[in-house]
């Protein structure tokens, strides 16, 4: 449910005129980075790559950092550049609950263990099935283990710098999953183009033409196109004030050829909106002897009912009049959606053709 406010703040002014558009991470070095993977092969036949670059880029054993996110940023940035993905690993607390131990490792350390899918009992009681994809999994014991060392931090207690399979090549490297963030930057560039009516996929375009290429845009298109969708799909408690200010708005500039109304509940919530704009409103006028108006739509953001009023027109092609949103299909809300359309139209139809619903039954009785 929303909630209609008085007064709601717009938040910090954050339109692309007061953001800088060139961006780069804190972490991410900024001078020339050159590493060598030497290659060779164990005893036990076993293939490994060893990086080999300077040490002021490298999580070398005694290595003091502040904290764990700090160690693992690091970490991620030295993987970033070298061409690995990492993640976090086990950890092991003292009794006072501090972090005594982390384990930050190589993302294909571990095996993927084929036997561990649900059982279709256990599906049904989840109601959610487990995605099947492909594991890269290849039990890699490059990691970094940082351990407690009281104010000072967490030290780099052991490092494994050798990995079991090749690592991603210079063109590959804009693909891992450390080199696609989203940054301040890149969400607003997104939303503010798309408040422009820009898709997500011309906003990647337009970036990659800022930056110079597709590698400098640290994202790919679909990660912009999941961020909008994400975008879209949240609720604000200032959804109902922005539609409503924007129904007066075309009020006004419509010469009051648009029609909208609206209730609100004793806490403020919107529980009904009924709009019509002039073409509508003319159609009706001419093609209004049939009116038929099904409230089976429930939109999953809002939780509301959906309901369009349509008609035919004499090429025999389904024609809209109007549309409302209410809170549910009880004959209280489906007859003050009746009311709003009457008293935006200039007739009653002759002719109402519905489904079997005991609400509507009850609410064109009352009407």
């Amino acid at each position: 449910m929303v909630t209609i406010t008085e007064n709601h703040s717009r938040g910090n002014d954050c339109s692309p005129e007061n953001v800088e558009y060139l961006v780069e991470a804190e972490n991410t070095i900024k001078e020339p980075f050159h590493f060598d993977a030497l290659y060779y092969t164990s005893p036990a036949g076993v293939e490994y790559f060893t990086l080999n670059c300077d040490e002021k880029y490298k999580p070398y054993v005694n290595r003091v950092f502040p904290s764990v996110d700090a160690g693992y940023e690091f970490y991620k940035e030295y993987g970033r550049l070298c061409g690995f993905d990492v993640r976090k690993s086990t950890s092991k607390h003292a009794s006072d609950g501090t972090l005594i131990l982390k384990y930050i490792e190589c993302s294909r350390a571990g095996i993927h263990d084929n036997n561990n899918y649900e059982t279709s009992k256990v599906i049904v009681e989840k109601r959610t099935k487990r995605r099947r994809t492909t594991s890269r999994r290849c039990d890699c014991n490059a990691m970094i283990k940082l351990k407690y060392a009281g104010l000072r931090g967490y030290v780099v207690s052991t490092f494994v710098n050798d990995h079991n399979h090749s690592l991603a090549s210079a063109t590959g490297k804009q693909f891992l999953r450390c080199s696609r963030q989203l940054n301040f930057c890149h969400q607003n560039f997104i939303f503010y183009f798309g408040r422009a009516t820009v898709g997500p996929v011309k906003t990647f375009n337009i970036v990659k033409e800022m930056v110079g290429s597709y590698e400098n845009v640290c994202a790919t298109s679909t990660d912009f196109k999941n961020f909008n969708r994400d975008l879209r799909f949240r609720v604000s408690k200032n959804d109902a004030d922005m539609i409503i200010e924007k129904f007066r708005l075309k009020r006004e500039t419509s010469n009051n050829t648009f029609f909208y109304e609206y209730k609100q509940d004793k806490d403020g919530h919107l529980t009904g909106l009924f709009w019509a704009d002039a073409t509508g409103i003319h159609n009706y006028s001419i093609f209004g002897d049939t009116l038929s108006f099904v409230p089976t739509y429930r939109p999953n953001k809002y939780c509301m009912v959906f309901i369009t009023f349509t008609g035919v027109d004499n090429h025999w092609s389904n024609v809209t009049f109007a549309a409302a949103l209410i809170e549910n299909k009880s004959h209280t809300s489906i007859k003050w959606a009746l009311d709003a359309f009457d008293k935006c139209m200039d007739h009653i139809p002759p002719c109402v053709i519905t489904d079997q619903c005991c609400g509507i039954k009850k609410a064109i009785s009352l009407v």
